[in-house]
């Protein structure tokens, strides 16, 4: 066979000199480049036919793309590559004077792998030519944004347009730059009983405009219609701080102060001296002292001979002087020592170990309760009574307080009572809880009648046969065996009953709560259930028969 006859000569070719001429002995490979001797007088081409069959250009793979694709097989970074990686990492941070995590997080895993992929498939490119404009980039987001915002408008019209939910919002001012800003966020149960939360908008406040209530209002009402909910903004509920031009801005809606802002804001009116204080002097030369403390060891070397760091106060920050006080209280001696290595333990005057620890333990209480009041993922409402009452014998005077503890006291719980709020909702959701339902924490019986009666009103409706529906939620009893699950059964009835005894609710205690609830007799055959269902909480979809309408209600 001759040489042009064979087969091989397709993915083979003769090599050339600059001057056209052949070099005889040798051959290539068309695919890969490589050189091979051959001399077809003296052998065949069976070594070219090897190397054709098991040359890496042209074997039979996948295209890059769709390697690429393949998460499970990214290939593990050779040492080298990744400490040139390293190296570039810190001449970014140093020369663009970035954080050391402008080279961490999911969005810049995703940015990076993209710019590999490029590459990959591309080859070398400028990536001058290929990284967007940071203004390319700001329309961009604004463009995510929007479509982030369409998408979300027909779940959050679904959600609202049953009366349920409730927006928190606030005001605040940058120390720095003393930029004013206004954060909108909306609360609501979604079709999985889940509790979600959107923030609506973080937004700039217009300094050509004062913060008063006539321009507060509209401000609200635009952030909603962003999301095309502006028609619900008299239906919802209203949590906030009892800032003045917020409180007159939210005068025609239901409005409910934020118990965890009060307790704070209770706190620091308590520790603001006043002349009619006794020992004001002596409470804030102990704070003061303390924060100075704090300072000097940060400032030093001292701070890294103590097991734990020394934490500062800070007005804007709950619960900071409790975390202050507590961080240098629980290593008093070793702070100690080191100030009598130094000379220098006058910097504990005004500083008793004792003292200390009073002021620690009083404070305590107040952080449990605005942690628990603080949450997110779950409903809080029921609680705002149960820790005001929890903060109200907290202080009652004891004998084992000191005079300062107990002078304290008697300020704080004045100043709680002033500035406490307990509106009616309140009162609902506590009389809502299993836990909570006998109401004992209120003295005034006309106060659980009026509960009671309420509840009626609600659950009833304006009508015989209208059709009403209320959203009660009743979180937290006995859930340590997990939530409700969905509907499996074509019985409810049975359903619900191993659901409740699953998760330790007594079927006994629910059925005489939903009939007293309504009003009827206690007897099973008065209503059905047509659902059990949740992914928070207990909650329970409960439907009953009443004036030949049909009611119902989510418990």
């Amino acid at each position: 066979m001759s040489r042009r006859d064979s087969s091989v000569w397709e993915k083979f070719g003769v090599i050339s000199d600059e001057e056209s001429n052949i070099v005889k002995g040798f051959a290539a490979c068309k695919t890969c480049l490589k050189v091979f001797v051959f001399d077809s007088r003296r052998c065949g081409t069976s070594s070219l036919r090897k190397h054709a069959d098991t040359c890496a250009g042209n074997k039979l793979t996948r295209s890059i793309e769709q390697y690429l694709s393949k998460g499970t097989e990214l290939k593990v970074p050779r040492r080298d590559d990744k400490d040139t990686i390293t190296r570039l990492s810190v001449n970014l941070v140093c020369n663009d004077i970035r954080p050391f995590d402008a080279v961490h997080g999911e969005g810049f895993f995703a940015l990076a792998q993209g710019l590999i992929d490029v590459g990959a498939k591309a080859g070398r490119v400028d990536v001058k030519q290929l990284l967007p404009d940071p203004t390319t980039v700001s329309r961009g987001v604004n463009k995510y944004a929007e479509k982030i915002r369409q998408e979300l408008i027909p779940e959050l019209k679904m959600q609202l347009e049953g009366g349920n939910g409730a927006v928190t919002l606030g005001m605040w001012t940058d120390d720095y730059r003393k930029t004013s800003y206004l954060c909108v966020t909306l609360h609501y149960i979604n079709n999985k009983w889940e509790l979600i939360e959107r923030v609506l908008c973080t937004s700039e406040w217009d300094s050509s405009l004062r913060k008063t209530a006539d321009n507060i209002k509209p401000a609200i009402i635009s952030a909603l219609r962003k999301f095309g909910i502006d028609e619900f903004y008299s239906k919802l509920v209203y949590v906030t701080d009892r800032v003045a031009n917020i409180v007159a801005a939210l005068r025609t809606v239901t409005r409910l102060s934020c118990a965890a802002h009060i307790f704070n804001t209770v706190l620091y009116t308590t520790f603001k001296p006043s002349q009619e204080d006794m020992y004001g002097e002596e409470v804030t030369a102990m704070i003061d002292s303390a924060k100075s403390l704090v300072t000097y060891f940060k400032q030093t070397s001292l701070q890294a001979r103590l097991k734990k760091t020394l934490k500062n106060s800070v007005e804007t920050r709950w619960n900071s002087l409790h975390t202050m006080l507590e961080s240098i209280s629980s290593q008093f001696e070793d702070i100690r020592t080191l100030l009598e290595e130094r000379g220098e333990v006058d910097r504990l005057t005004n500083l008793d170990e004792e003292a200390l620890s009073d002021f620690v333990a009083y404070l305590e209480r107040f952080k449990e309760a605005t942690k628990a009041l603080e949450a997110s993922k779950t409903p809080t409402l029921h609680l705002t009574i149960v820790w005001y009452e929890r903060i109200r014998r907290h202080l009652r005077a004891s004998s084992n307080d000191s005079n300062i503890i107990s002078s304290l006291k008697e300020k704080c719980l004045s100043i709680l009572q002033d500035k406490f709020d307990i509106h009616r909702l309140h009162r609902l959701a506590m009389f809502l809880h299993p836990k909570l339902k006998s109401m004992k924490l209120i003295a005034d019986s006309s106060e659980v009648a009026s509960v009671h009666s309420e509840m009626r009103r609600l659950v009833k409706g304006a009508g015989a046969g209208a059709e009403k529906r209320l959203t009660l939620i009743a979180c937290g009893a006995g859930t340590s065996k997990g939530p409700l699950r969905p509907l499996a059964s074509a019985s409810p009835v049975e359903h619900l009953r191993v659901e409740l005894e699953r998760v330790s609710l007594c079927w006994g205690f629910f059925q005489q709560s939903v009939t007293k609830l309504l009003g009827l007799k206690a007897s099973s055959s008065s209503f059905s259930m047509s659902m059990a269902s949740g992914a928070t909480g207990n909650v329970v979809l409960v439907s009953w028969a009443w004036l030949g309408g049909m009611q119902s209600a989510r418990v």
